[in-house]
C-alpha cells in the first residue's frame, strides 16, 4: 500500500515522459539565425519603417501641392533665418498699426482707464483662440487631410466653434472684471465681456483665411502663425475700443483732434 501510495505522489521519471517531449538533435533547427544576425534584421527593419514615414511624408505634401521637405535637423541655419526674418520684420512694422488705433481712441481710454487694464486680456484672447485654429489647420493641410477647395466648410465650422468659445468666454469675462477688480462697475464688466465675443469670432475666421491662404503659397507653417497673431492684435484693439464707445454710450466714430 505504501508503495502505491508514493507512487502517486511522486512524479513520472524522464524514462516516463513520451519520445515527443525529449529534445533531440534533429529537432535542432542548424539554420537559426545568431544573435548578431537577429541585431542587423531588427536594425533593417527599422531603417525600412523610417524610410517608410520619410515617404509617405513626402507623398502627403506632394498630395496637398507643396514640394517636399528637408529634415529639420539637416536644414542650415541661415536658411531657417531666411524663411523666417522678412514675416517677423513686415509684421512688426505692420504691428505699429495698433499705435495709431489707441491715439484715435485715446479720449475713450482716458474717461474708462479700466479698459487699459483689460486690453492684454482681450486681445489675447482673440490670439489664443486664433492660434488654436492655426494650428490645427496647418497640421490637417500638412498631411493633405485639407486642401483650399475645403476652404467653405472649414470656415463654417470654425465661425461655429468660435461663437460658442466667444459666448462661454464672454460669461466667463463678466465675473472676472466685476468680482476681482476693486474699480469695475458693471458697465465695465459689460463692456468687457461684449468686447470678448467678436474678436474671438474675427480670431477664429482670420485663423482659417490666412491659413488656407498662405497654404497656396507653401508658406502655412511658418507664415500662419505670426501673421495671424499680429492682424488679431490690431484688430482685436479697434473692435475693443467700437463696443466699448457703443456701451458706454459715447460717439461711435473714433474722437477727433481739434484741427
Amino acid at each position: 500500500t505504501f508503495g502505491r501510495m508514493r507512487s502517486l505522489i511522486q512524479p513520472g521519471s524522464a524514462s516516463d515522459a513520451p519520445e515527443s517531449a525529449k529534445p533531440s538533435g534533429s529537432d535542432v533547427d542548424p539554420d537559426t539565425p545568431s544573435a548578431d544576425k537577429d541585431k542587423e534584421i531588427d536594425e533593417l527593419k527599422r531603417a525600412v519603417r523610417r524610410l517608410q514615414r520619410h515617404n509617405s511624408m513626402e507623398l502627403s505634401q506632394l498630395d496637398a501641392g507643396q514640394p517636399p521637405q528637408r529634415a529639420y535637423l539637416d536644414t542650415p541655419v541661415l536658411e531657417i533665418f531666411s524663411q523666417r526674418f522678412p514675416w517677423l520684420l513686415s509684421l512688426m512694422l505692420f504691428q505699429s498699426v495698433s499705435g495709431w488705433v489707441i491715439e484715435r481712441f485715446q479720449g475713450l481710454i482716458e474717461r474708462h482707464v479700466i479698459l487699459a487694464a483689460f486690453l492684454t486680456m482681450l486681445v489675447g484672447g482673440g490670439g489664443n483662440s486664433s492660434g488654436q485654429t492655426v494650428a490645427e489647420l496647418v497640421k490637417r493641410l500638412g498631411r493633405g487631410e485639407l486642401t483650399p477647395t475645403d476652404l467653405p466648410q472649414v470656415l463654417a465650422k470654425e465661425v461655429a466653434v468660435g461663437t460658442l468659445l466667444a459666448v462661454g468666454l464672454a460669461v466667463g469675462a463678466y465675473p472676472r472684471v466685476r468680482l476681482l477688480s476693486s474699480h469695475a462697475t458693471d458697465l465695465d464688466a459689460l463692456a468687457i465681456a461684449l468686447s470678448y465675443m467678436p474678436i474671438v469670432v474675427m480670431g477664429n475666421t482670420l485663423g482659417v483665411l490666412i491659413a488656407m491662404t498662405l497654404h497656396r503659397c507653401g508658406q502655412a507653417a511658418v507664415g500662419s502663425p505670426p501673421v495671424t497673431q499680429v492682424v488679431v492684435d490690431v484688430l482685436g484693439i479697434l473692435l475693443t475700443c467700437l463696443v466699448c464707445s457703443a456701451v458706454y454710450g459715447t460717439a461711435a466714430a473714433p474722437d477727433q483732434q481739434p484741427g
